[in-house]
């Protein structure tokens, strides 16, 4: 087979993903509501220290932090924004959300912190 008949699957296959990559993100804002961070959407890419019940399965242990609220926000924001392929979208004094980009395809994953006063 000629290597122009071959590359033409491969780029048919590379469309493919860029364009699933394009459609994989939730239509429902990242943020806190009544308290809550939103729930997992019904996809297996998620986890979240503060989940429904039905949805332990996705639970993971909330990040320990030492210091004030608002030192250990400030300190995460700057974490973060020094990071390669992260972008800060919103910092609060108790939340963040930022988007973290794959290196190949450039899928996008948010990531959202919350430190409700008192945790």
């Amino acid at each position: 087979m000629s290597p122009r008949l071959l590359a033409l699957p491969m780029l048919c296959a590379a469309l493919t993903c860029l364009a699933m990559g394009c459609s994989s993100r939730s239509s429902d804002p990242p943020g806190v509501l009544d308290g809550h961070l939103a729930p997992c959407p019904d996809r297996p890419n998620c986890v979240c220290s503060d989940c429904e019940p039905d949805q332990s399965d996705r639970k993971i242990a909330p990040f320990a932090y030492s210091g004030s609220r608002q030192t250990a926000m400030q300190r995460l924001a700057e974490l973060l924004s020094n990071m390669s392929r992260v972008t800060v979208i919103t910092v609060t004094e108790d939340y963040l959300h930022a988007e973290f980009r794959s290196r190949l395809f450039g899928f996008v994953d948010d990531v959202e912190f919350y430190a409700p006063e008192g945790a």
